[in-house]
Parts: structure tokens; sequence; C-alpha cells
């Protein structure tokens, strides 16, 4: 009798140090390096996308959307629009080369973290004219299907939406026409 409460309380101890070893895991992986800094800058190739078109990559756990605006977009981009909450994107994140109307280097190619600013969904894009479920003043840009926010095709959010600022848009730059380095913001 005594043998086999020997065997069980060897064998009940190595369960528990390899339960509290699988329980550290995560702990010891969250002390190394970060997915950023493991993946500072990540290229992509846009030569494939088609005006009008949208291409999504992840990078360090982000949605990087890419669409490629027609001339009617930045033509709407351009264009004052009173309904917008913050046409001149004051308030926000986003690399100073992106202070500008397009919200971009190039007015043509639109480059955004693809995530609404409201509660983190994912926005699709809806570049169609007037649809019937966006309404007759809908120009084209990104809809959250979430909880119903809008923003035009520089990721600039409409007044009287959940969100409460435009798309982020990250650090990037191109190195070649048709190659983007999406870069780590320190």
């Amino acid at each position: 009798m005594g043998n086999r409460r020997q065997i069980l309380k060897y064998l009940f101890s190595a369960m528990a140090g390899g339960g509290f070893v699988a329980a550290s895991i995560p702990f010891i992986r969250s002390m190394g390096i970060a997915e950023h800094k493991r993946n500072p800058t990540h290229d992509i190739d846009i030569s494939g996308l088609k005006e009008g078109e949208m291409m999504v990559i992840h990078w360090n756990l982000l949605p990087i959307v890419i669409t490629k605006r027609s001339a009617r977009d930045l033509e709407y981009i351009v264009e004052p629009n009173p309904e917008l909450l913050d046409p001149d994107s004051i308030e926000s994140i986003q690399p100073d080369f992106a202070k500008n109307s397009y919200r971009s280097i190039r007015p043509d190619i639109f480059v955004s973290i693809g995530m609404c600013t409201h509660l983190g969904c994912a926005p699709t894009h809806r570049p169609d004219i007037a649809p019937e479920d966006l309404g007759p003043e809908w120009r084209g840009g990104f809809f959250c299907p979430c909880h119903g926010a809008k923003y035009d095709s520089a990721g600039r959010v409409y007044r009287n939406m959940p969100a409460p600022r435009n798309m982020d848009i990250p650090n990037y730059e191109f190195i070649d026409e048709n190659t983007i380095r999406i870069k780590y913001r320190a």
C-alpha cells in the first residue's frame, strides 16, 4: 500500500509540475521580443492593384488596407465636404506626410489601418456612388457594418458617427513605383 501511495505522490507531483510549465509559456513568451520589433518593415507589391480595388495585408497583427483611388474619388476628396467631422485630419493618428487632403503620399494610393476607430471592426470598401443602403449622398469610401460608421475615400469620418476620429494611417514609404514599405512607427 505504501508503494502505491508513493507512486501516486510522484505522479501527482509530475503532473502539477507539467501544468505549471504549460501555464508559464504565455508569460515567458510575453517577455520576448515584441512582434513589431521582429518585423519592423513589410514590403507590399501593388502592381496588380487596379483602379477602384482594395487589398488587405496583415502585418504585426494589424490589417493594412490599400486602395487605388479613381479620378472621381480624387475629385470628391478635394471638394469641401461640411459633413466630415475632421476634414483637415487635425485629430488623426497619421504621419506628417499624410497631413494633406488625400491623407497619403500619392493621391491615387490610399494606405490605412483597416480598423474602425470606434471599436476596431473592419470597415468594408464601398466605392459605389449612392447605393440604396447608404443613401443618395454617399460618394464612395469605407463603411463599418458593425455600428454604421462612414468614412470617405481618404478615411475621414463623417459627422454624427460612432467613430470618434478618422482612420489611422501607418508609417510607410514607396521604395519604387509599385512597392510600399510599411514601417513600425516608434
